[in-house]
C-alpha cells in the first residue's frame, strides 16, 4: 500500500492508492499495469500518457503542487475530495468515505444516470462530496486549488480502411512484442468471440507460452449455453487446449458477494465472473502469469452494437445514419419494443448527448428526460470536450467518459487489482482508440460491425470466424438453466448499500 501526507501551500494533501507503485522514478510514482513503459514518450506529460498501454494513474509530487494524470480510459479508478483544508486522494471511496464521517449528499443526476446505465460518469459519483480524476486527464493541485485538463487529442477523420486495419494491426503487434520480451506465460481470458480469436492468434504468431481459460456459470444461462458451445466449437477448430473454470453462483459465500458489492458501488454489474475466475486462476497459477483480456473491442471499434440481429443493424443506423429512412423505422421499432416514446438527434449537440446517455445501445434521446437531467448532461459535455474541436474526437471521448467507465471495463481493473494479477486489455490503447477517430468507416461499420477485427483475422491470419460451425451443447453438462443473465450480485444489495451511504450521517 502506498500512503503519502504531504502539505502543498497551507492545504493538506491525504494520497491512499491500494498498492505499491508499479514503476517508481525520482520524480513520479506509477500505479497500475504496464506493458510498455521502457519505450514510453517522456518528451511531455501528454505524449507519455498517450503512449502507455495498460490502466494507470501516474502522481508527480513537486514542491508546490500535486499531479494526477489518468490512463485514457479511466480504467484505474481514482476517488478526490475536497474538505476544509484537505485534499483527500484514494482509488478506495472508502478511505475518503472514512474522512467524511458520512457527512454526505446525494448527487441526483448521478444517481439517476446510475439507475438507468449501472455506473457513474468519467467526472463524478452520485455522493457530491466524491469526484472521479475523469479519464485522459491531468488533474494538478495547488494550494486549496485543483485545476483538470484533459490530453485526448483533436483529431480531424478521413475515413480509411487500409489504413485503420494497418494501424490496429501495427499497434496490436507492438502488443504483442512487448508482452514477449517479458517473458512470461500468459493467461488468455478466451470467450470464444472474434476478440478472443484475434488475440490467441497474436499470441501464437509470437510463440508466447499461455493457457486459454474459460469461465463457465452454473446455473447457465440460455445464452451461456449458446457461448459454451461457441467457445468448444472455435477450440476444438483451432486445435487448442482450452480449460473450462466453473464457477458456481449458489457456492459463492455471502460475505463474498458483499465484499464485491462494495468494490463495485459505482459500477452495479456482473461481477462475479471476473472477481471468482481471477481468484481461481490466481489460486492455481499463481501471478507469474499475464493476464489478457478482449475488454473494449465493441466500445472503441463499434461502439456498442455488434451483434448479427436486426435490431442490431437498426440500432447501428440511427448510431451512424440517424436522418436516415432506414433509421426512423428502426426507431419505430424500437418504440414499439420497448414501448417508450424516444426520438432521433438531429444537431451535433444532440447527437453527443444520446451517445452519452444511450438506451441499450441505441443512440437515442428519452422524451421522459427532465430539464435538470438535461442541462446536467449538457453542461458536463460542453466542459468536457471544450478543448476538441473535432466532432468524431469529441464522440469518441463522450464514449470514454460514458460507457468506457461502465462495468464491463471496471471489473476487469478492480479483480485484477484485487488479486495483485497483471492485466493487460491490447485494444484499450491510445493507438486503438485514436486511428479509430482519424480513420473509422462508418458506411462498412453499419454493414460490416467491427469490420477491423475480420479483415485481420482473415487477411493476415487465414482464420474465417464466420466460417465455423457451432456444435450442440453436451445437456449433461448443464446443471440449471435460468432464463437469461439478469444475475448481477442480486441489483437489492446495491441499492441496500447506498441507502445505508446517503441516508446514515
Amino acid at each position: 500500500m502506498y500512503s503519502k501526507s504531504l502539505k502543498v501551500g497551507k492545504t493538506i494533501v491525504e494520497i491512499k492508492i491500494s498498492e505499491e507503485p508499479y514503476h517508481a522514478d525520482k520524480d513520479f510514482f506509477l500505479f497500475g499495469s504496464v506493458i510498455n513503459i521502457e519505450c514510453a514518450d517522456k518528451t511531455s506529460l501528454s505524449s507519455f500518457a498517450n503512449s502507455l498501454k495498460g490502466y494507470w494513474v501516474r502522481i508527480d509530487i513537486a514542491q508546490n503542487s500535486i499531479t494526477l494524470t489518468s490512463d485514457i480510459l479511466g480504467g484505474y479508478r481514482v476517488y478526490w475530495s475536497k474538505i476544509e483544508g484537505k485534499i483527500l486522494v484514494s482509488d478506495d471511496y472508502n478511505f475518503i468515505l472514512e474522512k467524511l464521517e458520512r457527512n454526505i449528499s446525494k448527487n441526483e443526476n448521478e444517481y439517476i444516470y446510475w439507475q438507468k446505465h449501472r455506473y457513474t460518469t468519467g467526472q463524478s459519483t452520485f455522493i457530491n462530496e466524491i469526484k472521479k480524476l475523469s479519464p485522459a486527464s491531468i488533474l494538478e493541485i495547488k494550494d486549496n486549488s485543483i485545476t483538470e485538463l484533459s490530453y485526448f487529442n483533436d483529431l480531424e477523420r478521413t475515413p480509411s480502411i487500409i489504413n485503420h486495419k494497418t494501424a490496429v494491426e501495427e499497434d496490436l503487434d507492438d502488443t504483442f512484442k512487448c508482452i514477449k520480451e517479458k517473458n512470461r506465460p500468459v493467461l488468455l481470458f478466451f470467450s470464444g468471440g472474434k476478440d478472443s480469436c484475434l488475440l490467441l492468434n497474436y499470441i501464437i504468431k509470437y510463440n508466447i507460452p499461455y493457457k486459454a481459460i474459460y469461465f463457465k456459470l452454473n446455473p447457465i444461462s440460455k445464452i451461456g449455453a449458446k457461448d459454451v458451445a461457441r467457445v468448444r466449437a472455435i477450440s476444438q477448430s483451432l486445435k487448442i487446449p482450452l480449460e473450462e473454470l466453473q464457477i458456481d453462483l449458489g457456492e459463492v459465500p455471502q460475505n463474498k458477494i458483499d465484499e464485491i458489492v462494495n468494490k463495485q458501488l459505482f459500477d452495479r454489474h456482473f461481477s462475479i465472473l471476473h472477481y471468482i475466475g481471477t481468484s481461481m486462476v490466481r489460486e492455481k497459477y499463481g501471478k507469474d502469469y499475464i493476464i489478457i483480456n478482449g475488454q473494449s473491442s465493441d466500445s472503441i471499434l463499434s461502439f456498442g452494437p455488434s451483434e448479427n440481429s436486426l435490431m442490431s443493424y437498426f440500432r447501428r443506423l440511427i448510431l451512424y445514419r440517424p436522418n436516415s429512412f432506414r433509421s426512423i423505422i428502426g426507431l419505430f421499432l424500437l418504440n414499439i419494443k420497448t414501448k417508450r416514446k424516444f426520438i432521433l438527434p438531429k444537431s451535433d449537440t444532440q447527437k453527443l448527448i444520446a451517445l452519452f446517455d444511450e438506451f441499450k445501445y441505441s443512440r437515442v434521446l428519452d422524451d421522459k428526460m427532465t430539464d435538470s437531467y438535461m442541462d446536467y448532461i449538457s453542461d458536463y459535455l460542453q466542459r468536457k470536450t471544450a478543448h476538441l474541436k473535432s466532432f468524431y474526437s469529441k464522440e469518441m471521448y463522450v464514449k470514454i467518459l460514458s460507457f468506457c467507465q461502465g462495468s464491463d471495463n471496471q471489473v476487469v481493473v478492480n479483480s485484477s487489482k484485487q488479486e495483485k494479477m497483471e492485466t493487460i486489455m491490447p485494444f484499450a490503447t491510445p493507438n486503438i482508440v485514436y486511428s479509430t477517430v482519424r480513420y473509422k468507416n462508418e458506411d462498412l461499420e453499419i454493414s460490416r460491425p467491427k469490420y477491423i477485427i475480420d479483415m485481420i483475422l482473415e487477411e493476415k491470419f487465414l482464420f474465417y470466424y464466420n466460417d465455423l460451425r457451432l456444435q450442440k451443447i453436451d445437456i449433461n453438462d448443464v446443471h440449471s438453466t435460468i432464463k437469461n443473465n439478469a444475475y448481477d450480485e442480486k441489483t437489492s444489495r446495491f441499492y441496500r448499500r447506498v441507502n445505508q451511504l446517503l441516508n446514515t450521517k
